[in-house]
């Protein structure tokens, strides 16, 4: 397993929440534009989380090729459940909700791919979530109570 995803992964969020200044974002010195969370509560998180991009690492690393999609959806409870973890950590603020996906897929198609290209990162990650919005949306179209 190739730790270097994970510190990376980790590194970045804490990374981010160093920076200073964000005017109306959270940072070491600074959050009324988010009364509800402190630079504290993303350094939290990011611990909190670590353990999430371990996990992806090790799955995606050793999971079969050509079956991104697959992986996809091996690692989507995953990030649900690091998502709990965030929000128990910060007391229940949303700190990296959108790192938990985004950067998760980051995470998940370096290992699985073993390399830190950024192009081929992204061209995987086309890959596994390529039909998303159609996979996620289909109970919608059956559904009678569309909007």
């Amino acid at each position: 397993m190739n730790r270097s995803f994970q510190q990376s992964a980790l590194k970045a969020l804490i990374y981010e929440a160093s920076v200073w200044p964000k005017p109306g974002l959270v940072d070491p010195l600074d959050h009324s534009g988010h009364p509800d969370m402190d630079y504290f509560d993303f350094i939290d998180s990011a611990v909190a989380l670590d353990d999430y991009f371990r996990q992806l690492v090790c799955l995606s690393s050793s999971f079969p090729k050509n079956e991104d999609k697959k992986l996809f959806s091996a690692i989507r409870p995953l990030g649900i459940e690091a998502e709990k973890n965030m929000m128990i950590a910060t007391n229940g603020a949303n700190t990296h909700k959108g790192a938990v996906f985004s950067l998760g897929l980051a995470v998940s198609a370096s290992a699985y791919l073993q390399t830190n290209d950024h192009h081929s990162i992204l061209a995987e990650i086309k890959k596994m979530t390529g039909d998303i919005i159609e996979h996620d949306f289909a109970a919608l179209k059956k559904s009678k109570n569309c909007w």
